[in-house]
């Protein structure tokens, strides 16, 4: 879910999904495996997370705010910090029995970066940097002391990569020399670094729906002008911004490759959305200097597969989608048909890698509210899939957002007190999921 906008570009369940767990193993064969991690660590063993000896499933929650209202607060305006309510909302969720979240453990604009991470005088630079991680500890604590592991999102606006260069978003992505790359992943290490050995981490994820960016051919870039003032001047927003899936899939292999090299253990992830219903057509497209109509035909399952493949190359271990508007109507599904869920299981089951589902939530066209009937209803179905499909990890968007907080009926907010049946639903999804057998 993109902090900018919640809009997404965009009944019968299909049989199930489901490739026996020998042809998984066997078809898993072909990608390495995570090295062997101490206890505490969340591993992979094919398409299967496994933890301590069992295998892991969850259903939950992102909590885009749980670093920022903590963390970068106290480092923007200190002493007016939320730790307060970070900690209620752990509490909760350990109450409850979560035990995963996803988050943004990253600066979301370039300014900042700036303002916290970087700075022209390299004391002051490594002063910002003590700060910084006095705080980030101070939020990993809180999660240890409630049981709870993140996917922590390293860059979550795929823009910074450009921005923090004052040079192109493509030239973020396809040269890894550039100025804005390398700040990027200059953060990425030093945070992989401090924190390799640390289970509350369950996996690294680069960034936030990245490859929406991919292969649109945009007149004006992928990139809107919304927040250019809270960006590190000047910064570029035109076609110069157009990137492909193939730089996108060499850049995401080489950053999960660094990451590797100084983290064995951790699982990582892309954080992408599902890919477009036309994804493979675009891409083709692109490789062929071509825009309009000839890129926008519907792909085949067999496509979007190959799109997945290509997105999530090694050593990413775990494939990321968001399961909301054209993900749910692709492959000709109705637009509140939940059982392509089952098809993306299937489809991550023949790549031999996990599936995060790393959002989810109300479908286009539909009440943004977790209190509203047919969203209730909604909700049953998806859960009937994860459960029955044998999903890994299916994460609702989003929890307890402090963003709004005060509001008796906030869009796409899940909290204790205000949206307590659909809660309730999830946390018997969570239950039932979380029973597995020792494989």
């Amino acid at each position: 879910m993109s902090t900018l906008t919640s809009a997404r570009t965009g009944s019968a369940l299909l049989g199930l999904a489901i490739v026996c767990s020998a042809l998984a193993s066997g078809l898993a064969a072909t990608t390495p495996a995570t090295p062997k991690a101490p206890a505490g660590f969340l591993t992979r063993q094919g398409s299967r997370l496994i933890l301590d000896g069992k295998e892991f499933r969850a259903v939950s929650f992102n909590k885009y705010d749980l670093f920022e209202q903590s963390a970068l607060r106290e480092l923007v305006e200190p002493g007016k910090s939320e730790f307060g309510f970070t900690e209620q909302a752990l509490k909760e969720l350990h109450d409850h029995g979560f035990t995963i979240l996803r988050t943004n453990v990253s600066p979301y604009w370039s300014g900042t970066w700036k303002q916290l991470w970087l700075d022209d005088e390299p004391q002051k630079q490594i002063e910002k940097r003590r700060r910084y991680f006095e705080q980030f500890d101070a939020v990993l604590d809180l999660c240890d002391r409630h049981q709870i592991r993140i996917i922590a999102s390293l860059c979550w606006f795929v823009a910074n990569l450009g921005d923090l260069g004052h040079h192109s978003l493509r030239e973020g992505i396809a040269n890894p020399a550039s100025p804005g790359r390398k700040i990027v992943e200059e953060y990425m290490r030093e945070v992989v670094t401090r924190y390799k050995d640390r289970p509350t981490i369950a996996m690294w994820e680069l960034g936030n729906e990245w490859n929406l960016g991919a292969d649109i051919q945009l007149a004006d870039g992928p990139i809107d002008k919304g927040g250019v003032s809270l960006a590190t001047q000047p910064v570029i927003r035109d076609r110069t911004n157009n990137f492909t899936s193939d730089d996108l899939a060499a850049c995401t292999r080489q950053m999960a490759g660094m990451i590797r090299s100084i983290d064995a253990h951790h699982l990582i992830t892309t954080g992408h959305s599902s890919p477009r219903p036309c994804a493979m057509h675009l891409l083709l497209a692109a490789r062929a200097n071509k825009g309009g109509k000839d890129g926008w035909v519907n792909d085949t399952p067999e496509q979007i597969e190959q799109i997945l493949r290509l997105l999530h190359p090694d050593p990413i271990n775990v494939i990321s989608i968001h399961f909301y508007n054209d993900a749910v109507s692709a492959f000709g599904k109705s637009k509140t048909d939940p059982s392509n869920i089952a098809i993306y299981q299937k489809m991550a089951e023949k790549i031999g890698k996990p599936l995060l589902v790393g959002e989810i939530g109300p479908y286009e066209g539909m009440n943004r509210r977790f209190t509203d009937p047919a969203v209730i209803e909604m909700v049953r179905g998806q859960l009937q899939q994860v459960v029955q499909t044998k999903i890994p990890i299916m994460l609702y968007w989003t929890f307890n957002d402090d963003r709004s907080r005060h509001m008796a009926d906030a869009e796409f907010q899940l909290m204790y007190g205000k949206t307590d049946e659909v809660l309730q639903q999830i946390e018997q999804a969570n239950r039932m999921v979380a029973a597995a057998e020792k494989p």
